[in-house]
C-alpha cells in the first residue's frame, strides 16, 4: 500500500489513513453549519415553538454527511487536479466564516429583540424559544470558534500545498483537528459553569425583585386598610 510522508520528515503514513484524516477535517467543518441553519430556522419560527418537529434536524444531518462525503471524494479526485482541491477547500473556508457570522448575527438580533417592544406582546412560548436560542448560541459560539480555528489552519495549509504542483497528497499534511477534540470538553465545562452562575444570579435577582414586589403589595394593602379605618373612625365621630 502506498504511503505518504506526513507532518514529520521520515514518518510515513498509509494513504488510506490520510484519506480518513481528510474526510474527518471536511466532516468536522460541516458539523457546525447545520447547527447554525437550525438556529436560524428556529429564529424565523420562534412564535411557533410548540409546533416544531425533528424533521429539519434529521434532514440537515443527512445533508451534512452527504456533503462531507462528496467534498472528501472531490478532494481525493482533485489530488492530481489542484484546481478542484482549491475550490473545495476554499468553499469550506468561506463556509466557516459564514457559520460564525450567522451565530453573531442571531445573538445580536436576540439581544435587540429582548429590549424591544415586541417582547411585551409576544406569547410565553415565543419568549421561551428566544431565551433557549440565546442560551444555545452562547454554548455553540465558542465551540464553533474552536472548530473554525482548528479546521481553518488545516484547510489553509492544504490550499497552500495545492499551489505547489504535486502529484500526491501534501507531503507535510498538517492536521491540528485533534486539538479541537481536546478543547471540546474544556469549552463545554466552561460554558456549563458560566451558564450555571448566570442562572444562579438571575434567580437571586428574581428573588429580590419578588420580595420587593411582595413588600410593595403589602404596603399598598396596609395603606388601603389604614385609609378605610380612618374613614370609618371619622364617620363614627359624626
Amino acid at each position: 500500500m502506498k504511503s505518504i510522508e506526513c507532518l514529520f520528515p521520515g514518518v510515513y503514513t498509509p494513504a488510506i489513513i490520510v484519506y480518513f484524516f481528510v474526510f474527518g477535517n471536511i466532516s468536522g467543518m460541516m458539523t457546525v453549519l447545520p447547527m447554525a441553519i437550525e438556529r436560524a430556522c428556529s429564529t424565523i419560527k420562534a412564535d411557533q415553538y410548540e409546533e416544531k418537529s425533528i424533521r429539519l434536524g434529521l434532514m440537515l444531518a443527512i445533508i451534512s454527511i452527504l456533503v462531507g462525503l462528496g467534498n472528501a471524494s472531490l478532494f481525493i479526485v482533485g489530488i492530481n487536479m489542484p484546481g478542484i482541491g482549491l475550490v473545495v477547500e476554499g468553499g469550506l473556508v468561506i463556509g466557516e466564516f459564514i457559520i460564525i457570522g450567522i451565530f453573531i448575527a442571531l445573538y445580536a438580533y436576540y439581544v435587540r429583540w429582548r429590549k424591544s417592544k415586541a417582547r411585551t406582546v409576544a406569547t410565553l412560548s415565543h419568549k421561551y424559544q428566544v431565551e433557549e436560542n440565546i442560551e444555545s448560541i452562547l454554548n455553540l459560539l465558542p465551540l464553533a470558534s474552536a472548530n473554525v480555528l482548528c479546521n481553518l489552519v488545516s484547510a489553509v495549509c492544504i490550499m497552500l500545498s495545492f499551489i505547489d504542483p504535486l502529484n500526491d497528497l501534501p507531503k507535510a499534511y498538517f492536521d491540528i483537528t485533534p486539538l479541537y477534540f481536546i478543547a471540546l470538553p474544556i469549552i463545554r465545562f466552561w460554558r456549563r459553569r458560566a451558564a450555571r452562575r448566570w442562572k444562579e444570579s438571575r434567580a437571586k435577582q428574581n428573588q429580590v425583585k419578588s420580595n420587593k414586589e411582595t413588600s410593595g403589595h403589602f404596603q399598598i394593602l396596609r395603606s388601603l386598610f389604614n385609609t378605610e379605618a380612618v374613614h370609618e373612625t371619622d364617620d363614627g365621630h359624626f
